[in-house]
């Protein structure tokens, strides 16, 4: 079972809910993971959005991404809210 599959289960019952996930950088390799999942994504297609935030600083780099079903009800508020989040804690 893949990652992907895994995310697709996930959306296949909970149309309406979205997936939030972080790439720690502790051992430098967030960006890698970061842009693996993203190559992830992009080779999986479907009825699925992803938007990314990236922030590289020389004294932690942070990596995220928020995954919801293009047709969930709330997508814009919960991207919103994503982005929200981020800027409040000035990452």
């Amino acid at each position: 079972m893949t990652i992907i599959h895994i995310v697709e289960e996930f959306f296949a019952t909970q149309s309406d809910e979205a997936l939030l996930y972080m790439c720690m950088d502790g051992d430098g390799k967030g960006r890698n993971r970061y842009i693996t999942f993203g190559r992830w994504f992009r080779e999986a297609g479907g009825l699925l959005e992803k938007y990314n935030f990236a922030s590289r600083d020389p004294k932690a780099n942070f990596y995220s991404s928020i995954i919801l079903s293009s047709s969930n009800p709330q997508k814009q508020r919960m991207i919103d809210a994503f982005y929200y989040t981020i800027n409040y804690w000035g990452l």
